[in-house]
Parts: structure tokens; C-alpha cells; sequence
């Protein structure tokens, strides 16, 4: 199979794919979400109106490029639609998008994805000290490029290196697990928490790929109609509406306690490589979902 397949897209492929929609598409918004810590910009779509718009969010960790493609293909499919006045699972775009609006971040680790790009050659000139911490392997790398794992940098439920009970979580800089010094410490994370703040955002869809289920539980601050949402989104994927909470650190659980609004993490594909043909299988899947989340 080929690389693409199994390696995130590069950082220029992402943006290339976002501002070719622009084109094709005058009413689409293409900008910046904030930049990463070596400068990249963190691109983002928004279709349709800004207010109470949802949030669909992917890559944030380094490898996870199958969530990142499938967004990429989400939103030209749906800008698409619009275009030509048709559906998707049954659902008018273009009448979807004239009182709801989507944001949509692919690729909120453009860095680490970068890292992941590199071919078996080129990895050999990554900076020494990224090297170092993941033993030469970059497969193992899941972190920002300052060793910072964006899926554990959101204030609620961050513990300080020395407060985790876990005796294998790593207390500084690695290739994934290590939350920081301090939350919101890495500029990708800032943006996204902005872009939040600002953008009156709805409810967040936050794509991970792992076992297949979907969270959303936020403790005490959760919306009582987060559950009939979970169960909607989750039953036209054909996943399991999980009882265990969101995970601490997490984005979904900062949107969840700092607005009190709903907010899910999805996770795809069972924590494994998929073949082209499986991952247009999971992506018909997760379509309906998407569309389901941006109605709600």
C-alpha cells in the first residue's frame, strides 16, 4: 500500500486541499487557527453560518492521520453538495448550511504530523533531541515538536507532572503523554481554545482514532441532552456510546466545563491501520455522523 496510507498528510497537502475549496468555493472561509510551535499555521475551514456553528477537530496527535483525511474529504464533500444544491445521507447541504455552520480543523498538530511524514531517509535529519526522545523511532511519535501531547493540554482535569498517579506518565517532554508544564502552554493548543471562546461554537465533535466509541460524559457541567445527542451520533456510526468519562486534560472536557455546552470524542477505526478500501468504508460511516453533528 501506499505511504499516504498510513502516514498523515503533510502539513502543505492539508492546507493545499482547505484553500482549493476556497476556490471552488467563494463562500467558504479559509483561515488560520493560530500557528504551531515551529511557525505552521493551523488551518481551518468554516462552511456556513459562524453563529452557534459545531466544531469538528482532528489530528491531534501526531499519527493520526486516517481522522485528518477523513475531515479533508468531509468538507469537500459537503462544500460540494452545497455547491450542487444535492444531498448527503439524504440531508440538502445547501439547506443544512443556511441556518447551521461547521468549523473544522483537520490538522490541529501540523508539526508532529510533519515529523510523521518523513520517509525511512529523511527522518534522519530531524532535529537530534526529537530523536532522542523516541529512540530514533518516529512511529512512536504522538507530541507537538516540543514534546507536548495536545490531547492532554486543556485545563480541566490537568494534573501537574508530579500529581499524576500513573507511574509510567511521563514527567517531561515525550513522544506522547506528557501534558506539559503547565495547561494551555503550547500555541496549538492556545488556538483552538480561542477559536472556542470566540466562535460561539455549539457543540464539538473532537476525532480520535482508537476503539470505536464515542465519550461524553463531562461530570456535573455535562447538558442533559448530551446523552440523546451521544446516542444519535454514535448509533449512525454504529459505535457504543461509552460510560467512561472524557478524558482529563482533554479538549472535550475543557469546552465541556468552561461553556457547558455538549462535547464528544469520537473514536474511529479500533486503533489500527486501514487499507484504502477499509478507510472509504469507515469514511461512508462516519458521514452520516458528521452530518447528524452538524444539525444538531
Amino acid at each position: 500500500m501506499g505511504k499516504e496510507f498510513y502516514s498523515p498528510p503533510s502539513p502543505e497537502e492539508v492546507k493545499k486541499q482547505l484553500l482549493s475549496l476556497r476556490a471552488g468555493f467563494p463562500r467558504v472561509r479559509i483561515f488560520s487557527a493560530g500557528r504551531s510551535s515551529q511557525g505552521r499555521d493551523i488551518p481551518a475551514l468554516l462552511a456556513g453560518s459562524p453563529h452557534g456553528a459545531a466544531l469538528f477537530v482532528a489530528g491531534a496527535a501526531a499519527g493520526e492521520g486516517m481522522a485528518t483525511r477523513i475531515l479533508l474529504r468531509f468538507s469537500r464533500d459537503l462544500l460540494l453538495a452545497a455547491g450542487e444544491n444535492a444531498a448527503l445521507t439524504e440531508i440538502n447541504a445547501a439547506k443544512a448550511l443556511e441556518n447551521r455552520g461547521v468549523f473544522v480543523i483537520p490538522q490541529l498538530n501540523p508539526d508532529g504530523a510533519a515529523l510523521r511524514a518523513l520517509g525511512p531517509e529523511e527522518q534522519k535529519s530531524a532535529p537530534e533531541r526529537i530523536l532522542s526522545l523516541c529512540g530514533g523511532d518516529l512511529s512512536r511519535w504522538q507530541a507537538n515538536s516540543r514534546g507536548v501531547d495536545l490531547r492532554a493540554q486543556f485545563p480541566a482535569g490537568w494534573r501537574a507532572p508530579e500529581q499524576k498517579a500513573e507511574k509510567d506518565a511521563p514527567s517531561a517532554p515525550a513522544p506522547e503523554g506528557f501534558g506539559g508544564y503547565r495547561p494551555l502552554s503550547e500555541p496549538e493548543s492556545r488556538g483552538l481554545a480561542a477559536l472556542a471562546r470566540a466562535g460561539r461554537i455549539r457543540h464539538c465533535l473532537f476525532f480520535r482514532e482508537g476503539r470505536g466509541a464515542l465519550l461524553f460524559r463531562g461530570g456535573e457541567n455535562t447538558p442533559p441532552r448530551a446523552r440523546l445527542m451521544a446516542e444519535l451520533l454514535a448509533r449512525a456510526a454504529g459505535y457504543r456510546v461509552s460510560s467512561a468519562p472524557l478524558e482529563s486534560g482533554s479538549f472535550p472536557l475543557w469546552f465541556v466545563e468552561a461553556f457547558r455546552r455538549p462535547a464528544f470524542q469520537l473514536s474511529i477505526g479500533g486503533g489500527r491501520s486501514f487499507c484504502p478500501k477499509e478507510e472509504e468504508l469507515l469514511y461512508r460511516r462516519l458521514l452520516e455522523t458528521m452530518m447528524t453533528g452538524l444539525l444538531l
